[in-house]
């Protein structure tokens, strides 16, 4: 008698450790899953997706300036996010928005950035479902979900109508094609940066003329940069 309750005992415990072996490799592997859903959605190559925020803005994207300093530009849009590198004139980071569902620009349905004061980290999330939330490490290129609520040191000098300035170089940059933004970075005390976007789609399959302009405000002097040059 004792024989046989060691035997069912001994048998009740292989399959208790089978359940929980099992329990466990689903459990992981759905993690596993969860993280190469998110590397598989950011595996288009820089140019491929430069491309498609490109091709976007052709049809008159509604992209947004989210960062600036002396050194580098963030924007995002419809498509994607791109940092800019100022120093060296040219686009450094593409991270594609589309395909993780967080690239709403307009309407009830939006996405929220906030961004680290230093710029190396991207937190993002849509209004209809904060809880599913991405960071995005844009230094190492590397984009995970996160339960992060807010970052410790947000930027904060994104802007909106600097009508003094807005006045007195839109008309100098506007025109049928093109037009300036209203949507401002401050980089420092004296220089603020914004965005001249195409009008009209007859720039489709060209170099979009998406540019970035720094304007000095102490010395009235600005320089353009060409994005997609």
């Amino acid at each position: 008698m004792n024989f046989k309750f060691n035997k069912s005992h001994k048998k009740f415990s292989l399959i208790s450790i089978s359940i929980l072996m099992i329990a466990y490799l689903i459990l992981f592997t759905g993690c596993d899953n969860n993280k190469t859903e998110i590397r598989n959605n950011h595996n288009k190559s820089m140019s491929e997706i430069i491309k498609e925020i490109r091709e976007d803005e052709c049809n008159s994207s509604f992209t947004e300036i989210i960062y600036a300093s002396k050194d580098k530009v963030i924007l995002c849009g419809a498509v994607g996010l791109i940092a800019y590198d100022i120093n060296d004139e040219k686009i450094y980071r593409a991270l594609d928005l589309k395909s993780i569902d967080m690239n709403y620009m307009q309407g009830s349905k939006y996405t929220i950035f906030s961004i680290s004061d230093d710029s190396n980290k991207i937190l993002m999330y849509n209004s209809s479902n904060e809880k599913l939330r991405y960071l995005y490490d844009i230094e190492n290129d590397k984009l995970e979900k996160t339960n992060i609520e807010d970052l410790s040191d947000p930027y904060l000098n994104v802007g909106e109508i600097d009508t003094e300035t807005y006045d007195k170089f839109s008309k100098k940059y506007t025109d049928a094609d093109i037009q300036f933004d209203c949507t401002f970075c401050n980089i420092d005390k004296d220089n603020i940066c914004y965005l001249i976007h195409p009008n009209k789609c007859k720039y489709y399959k060209k170099i979009s003329p998406l540019q970035l302009v720094v304007l000095n405000k102490n010395t009235n002097t600005e320089k353009i940069y060409d994005i997609f040059k």
